[in-house]
């Protein structure tokens, strides 16, 4: 068993099962994966896949458990990074159970937008992800993604830039959010 860390690139958390994968998250430079298999010798719980040429550095399990342990403060820099992986996968099983696919998929959206410098309260993302990957970070089809960001741009929530995808509503966004976890 061994963590690895990311020096250069990205990658997804893909769990997979037979042959659907779900998107877990995105980790980039600085980001760590196999943690919990090097803390308790457990197979790892998801894959992890490159989405650009990477450079990964790896520490064997037995030298990142000593780190833990004669370390206080390395130990609280790993319990926090558990804390907010723990808190953002309950965020998006709450949405996975209680949302419909449109809500959940402006949640993502949401999640993956920047604020769009130059505007009054736009957010954008840069570049626009692939909607095989927006349905596999929400647990969807492509083809349900394709139908429900084609709605979101005639309702001009939703446009279609050179290089972007421009959220320009988000409030917008938020209360139909909202609205729909407290059907």
């Amino acid at each position: 068993m061994s963590i690895s860390w990311c020096r250069a690139g990205s990658a997804f958390f893909i769990a997979l099962r037979s042959a659907k994968e779900v998107i877990l998250g995105e980790l980039g430079v600085g980001g760590c994966f196999g943690e919990l298999a090097a803390i308790d010798g457990r197979p790892r719980a998801a894959n992890v896949t490159a989405l650009h040429r990477s450079e990964l550095v790896v520490m064997p399990a037995p030298f990142f458990s000593g780190l833990l342990h004669d370390n206080p403060a390395f130990a609280l820099y790993f319990l926090a990074l558990l804390a907010e992986r723990i808190r953002s996968l309950n965020t998006r099983l709450a949405e996975y159970s209680f949302l419909q696919v449109r809500p959940r998929l402006l949640c993502e959206l949401l999640r993956l937008s920047r604020l769009r410098s130059g505007s009054s309260g736009e957010r954008n993302i840069t570049p626009p992800p692939l909607q095989n990957d927006l349905a596999a970070r929400i647990g969807s089809r492509r083809e349900v993604v394709s139908r429900e960001l084609s709605a979101l741009v005639r309702d001009g929530l939703v446009a279609k830039a050179r290089g972007a995808l421009v959220l320009t509503n988000p409030a917008e966004l938020n209360r139909r959010i909202s609205v729909a976890m407290n059907a």
